[in-house]
């Protein structure tokens, strides 16, 4: 077995030492001669040597010893992300260290990704409080089951896909990609056919998350929905895209939904049915754009 370290700028666990994720993975406070060691590096630019401060917790994760390095280096930031998706916080992760020697000694990879992202520089988001911690637990229940479908299947599943495309965007800095990439995790979610898109997503998502709540809180969702969607054509097709910040409000708008969707899907035990064959999804979620009893919204 091989175990991989990846930092996790900017949070931290208040109440607790570590924070189990799955049977393999924790996140814990990182070693203590971690900081040190990565100051030394000479990977680490001048940028990042201003976020050593906010560095306190890391994502550990134990995988086979026989996964080859790129492999490893693949699994544990989609871990990153599932945290990331999961949460809604805002994670950097800027260092990639990992310890596949039976003595323990700390063998230093690479710089290994960047998630772009307006941080609150003076604010660490806890791990285990709040919102957070809610969010913390469904995943902790769901984490080793989308780690096994990673594995085992990678982007032929489709909800391993939709995370990888949402990855995709935490990875750029360049807000009409990001958001695209975005807005790709919930086409390929929710969507069945090549037609009607718009419909399909802003229908299915507004009575997904919105099925119990008034007819105007369902409307709402829809046209925000058709709005995200119609920003993303405007940005695929050669669309005007001076109103940057109406652009980066979207963006926010975005992640907060595909957050909310994500949360949605642990907490009903969903996963199954998101990743369904093609007969089975067209089934239920034509009944879902609809607001018909189906797998994916309560018979009443």
């Amino acid at each position: 077995m091989q175990q991989i370290i990846l930092p996790l700028p900017y949070t931290c666990l208040n109440e607790e030492r570590t924070f189990r994720l799955g049977k393999n993975c924790i996140i814990e406070e990182l070693p203590i001669d971690y900081l040190e060691r990565i100051k030394q590096n000479k990977l680490i630019s001048a940028r990042y040597e201003k976020i050593l401060k906010n560095i306190e917790v890391g994502l550990k994760l134990t995988l086979p010893k026989k996964m080859i390095y790129e492999n490893v280096k693949k699994t544990g930031i989609f871990c990153s992300m599932l945290v990331r998706l999961s949460t809604g916080i805002p994670i950097d992760v800027p260092f990639f260290y990992y310890w596949p020697k039976k003595d323990g000694e700390m063998v230093y990879g690479e710089t290994g990704i960047r998630t772009f992202v307006n941080i609150k520089r003076n604010y660490i988001y806890p791990f285990d409080q709040g919102n957070q911690r809610k969010s913390m637990d469904l995943l902790s229940s769901k984490f080793d089951q989308f780690l096994d479908l990673f594995l085992k299947e990678g982007d032929k599943n489709r909800i391993i896909r939709a995370i990888l495309f949402a990855s995709v965007g935490f990875q750029t800095h360049y807000i009409p990609t990001r958001l695209v990439n975005l807005i790709t995790f919930l086409e390929t979610l929710f969507t069945t056919t090549r037609y009607e898109i718009t419909f399909q997503l802003a229908s299915r998502i507004s009575w997904y998350l919105s099925y119990n709540n008034s007819a105007e809180e369902r409307e709402k969702k829809f046209d925000l929905v058709k709005e995200i969607y119609n920003i993303r054509s405007n940005i695929v097709h050669g669309g005007s895209i001076s109103n940057l910040l109406n652009v980066r409000k979207i963006l926010e708008e975005t992640e907060d939904l595909n957050t909310m969707i994500f949360n949605k899907i642990m907490e009903k035990d969903h996963v199954k049915i998101f990743s369904s064959s093609k007969s089975i999804r067209e089934e239920q979620f034509k009944k879902l754009s609809l607001g018909l009893p189906c797998d994916l919204i309560p018979y009443t």
